[in-house]
């Protein structure tokens, strides 16, 4: 047979499975805690029920949805915008020329650290979506004649993550009743099992943080630096934190636009360098590379524990908590998810680590 006949032929055939693993160049993947949610990468396990299995209770710990910069990352991003902005370059081929027309993507400083609600990525879209989503599963669990306690970080964007999923979930009041009881952010309020962090005296991860990447490998986000400062030309003289802000920018303009020129920008090895260092920030900040982490995380995951082990009849079938990134990253510290994991290493990329926040706690992650 002709080798284009069998060609022609093969493009006829139906594949009922795909031979492209194209998801590995999904910027989301690497933008760490800013990523708007999706999927982490599957082990084969189905998600249905085992026929011989019956769930008469559920647990929910869930993170606020998609969202816009918080005013101190959004400083940093306006900073680099006036630098770029500012600077001229004699480049023929110039793919940061778009920055001269760009119009900041945050127009009122209200929005700062609060949910998207509209677009591809809206926060409170995508949390009533979910709620609606597990009703179909969790349907048998709900009582119509009992007011379900709803728990929540008190911080806004939080608190209306919550009323999202469950206007979702309850049908707005019409299919169920919940409420919403907010648990204040603050020291006075002490170690709470949810959020925890800022009523424990002696937790101080800065310190840590530094310690640990002293001796961080930057090299990979250097080769992205050099590739942007040699494409644009060497007036704008892009550093290695200059590529850190536009993954913040990647990902949260794609939260609130749906899209950013900044992704199309940055090369998938300078994606992989940003989720990296990432990964890195809160594996020795927020996860195992911190002792107390794990003293944090161990307070709801033993409230967990106990919860699972009474009788249906004894508490409430369904249990929804809504929190940040951190507390998520101590709860699953404190079940010992990664305790098999070696320290991540500051030298170089390891690439079969299981500890990928862009996976565990993208933005709406559960």
């Amino acid at each position: 047979m002709d080798p284009l006949e069998c060609k022609f032929m093969t493009l006829l055939s139906p594949r009922p499975y795909q031979q492209q693993s194209n998801d590995q160049f999904n910027a989301l993947k690497y933008l760490s805690t800013g990523a708007a949610y999706h999927e982490g990468a599957g082990h084969g396990i189905s998600k249905d029920t085992p026929d011989q299995c019956v769930i008469d209770q559920a647990h929910l710990l869930m993170r606020h949805g998609e969202r816009y910069p918080t005013a101190e990352s959004g400083k940093k991003m306006q900073e680099l915008l006036e630098k770029l902005k500012s600077s001229t370059t004699e480049s023929i081929y110039n793919p940061l020329g778009f920055v001269h027309d760009y119009e900041f993507f945050v127009s009122n400083s209200f929005d700062y650290g609060e949910e998207t609600y509209y677009g591809s990525y809206g926060g409170l879209t995508d949390a009533f979506s979910f709620g609606s989503e597990l009703r179909q599963k969790y349907n048998h669990l709900v009582d119509l004649d009992h007011t379900l306690p709803v728990f929540t970080a008190g911080k806004k964007r939080v608190f209306d993550t919550a009323n999202a999923f469950c206007q979702g979930f309850f049908g707005n009041g019409y299919s169920g009743n919940y409420k919403l009881i907010s648990i204040p952010e603050t020291k006075a309020q002490g170690a709470n099992s949810l959020h925890n962090k800022d009523g424990c005296p002696n937790f101080d991860n800065n310190n840590n943080i530094d310690s640990a990447l002293e001796g961080e490998n930057l090299q990979y986000a250097q080769y992205e630096a050099d590739r942007l400062n040699k494409l644009g030309g060497s007036g704008y003289n892009i550093t290695v934190d200059d590529i850190f802000i536009m993954g913040d920018y990647c990902a949260y303009e794609n939260n609130v636009r749906g899209e950013s020129k900044f992704c199309d920008l940055l090369s998938p090895n300078g994606l992989v360098a940003i989720g990296y260092h990432g990964d890195l920030e809160k594996w020795y900040g927020e996860g195992p590379g911190y002792n107390m982490s794990f003293v944090l995380g161990s307070v709801l995951a033993n409230a967990t524990a106990t919860l699972l082990q009474q009788q249906p009849e004894d508490g409430e079938k369904l249990y929804f908590s809504f929190s940040h990134d951190n507390d998520i990253l101590h709860y699953l510290t404190g079940l010992g998810l990664f305790d098999d994991e070696p320290q991540l290493d500051v030298k170089e990329i390891d690439f079969k680590r299981s500890f990928k926040t862009g996976e565990l706690v993208p933005l709406d992650c559960c």
